[in-house]
């Protein structure tokens, strides 16, 4: 196995590295980061040292580069780096009660003055219409709607324009603000931004969603050792039990509590396939 500039094992490091890839600028990012730090640090009895990234591309060319260990990507973003780097996927998030479907679905919205308010009209008016994606690599906002517009006839070309925005958010101000016609979006993002009174719900209208969605992974470059990825692996699914508190500030987002569980490579195989029919993966 390959050493760091400093000569360190990278299949068995003093210091573990991980990188986050966060597309949404938070205000509690970085309370997220903090207690991730610390309970990773705690459990494992090992530095941890935490980045945060604006893109999935960072993240592949850290473990390409043997200079990050772990790190969380969405479902498609893993998609893209499982095809480029040897990694795998460790654990997911779920919800802690069993009673509580823990998913997300992709949302297509138009601005609320917006004639459109049914696929059928989209298909009637495609090539008059404007359409952001939120960014190349997200699932709810490109893989997912994506797939979904093939499979009733309806290509990227077949728009008068298609842009890709930076994120989520980019995507939702765009359609609100009638610079879109249509925006792909995540409807947790959607939410989180109505509750915080950053939009209002009557500043736009879902004309599509999408079934339920895999929710994305930490995965862990396949070089770093079997004993570590146990422990590691056993420190996620392990947190909501010693440490509720540090779960509940990384998964802020949610009302409910909430856990991580194990993942496979065959969990993302549904997703993989939507990518390999449009090609968005080879």
């Amino acid at each position: 196995m390959g050493c760091d500039d400093n000569g360190e094992d990278y299949s068995n490091p003093e210091e573990l590295i991980m990188s986050l890839s966060i597309t949404e600028d938070y205000d509690k990012t970085a309370g997220k980061m903090e207690a991730l730090q610390q309970y990773l640090s705690k459990s494992l009895n090992m530095p941890v040292k935490l980045f945060k990234v604006s893109n999935g591309t960072a993240v592949i060319e850290a473990v390409r580069a043997e200079k990050t260990h772990i790190g969380s990507f969405g479902a498609f973003s893993y998609i893209v780096a499982k095809s480029k780097v040897d990694i795998d996927p460790l654990v997911t998030t779920a919800a802690v009660s069993d009673e509580i479907e823990h998913y997300y679905r992709s949302y297509l919205i138009v601005p609320k003055s917006s004639p459109l308010n049914t696929i059928e009209d989209l298909k009637e008016q495609v090539a008059n219409l404007s359409l952001a994606w939120s960014y190349p690599t997200s699932t709810s906002g490109h893989l997912v709607p994506r797939g979904y517009l093939k499979s009733i006839g309806i290509m990227p070309e077949d728009f008068k324009e298609v842009m890709v925005s930076e994120n989520h958010v980019a995507s939702i101000y765009s359609c609100v603000t009638e610079k879109v016609d249509v925006a792909a979006v995540s409807d947790i993002t959607l939410g989180e931004y109505s509750k915080r009174g950053k939009i209002s719900t009557s500043d736009y209208k879902v004309i599509w969603s999408s079934d339920p969605i895999q929710r994305g992974a930490v995965f862990i470059s396949n070089k770093v050792n079997k004993e570590l990825k146990d422990k590691i692996s056993k420190a996620f699914t392990q947190m909501h039990l010693l440490s509720p508190e540090a779960a509940k500030k990384i998964h802020y987002q949610y009302s409910y509590a909430t856990k991580y569980e194990a993942v496979t490579d065959a969990d993302f195989d549904q997703l993989r396939a939507t990518a390999l029919e449009i090609g968005l993966i080879e």
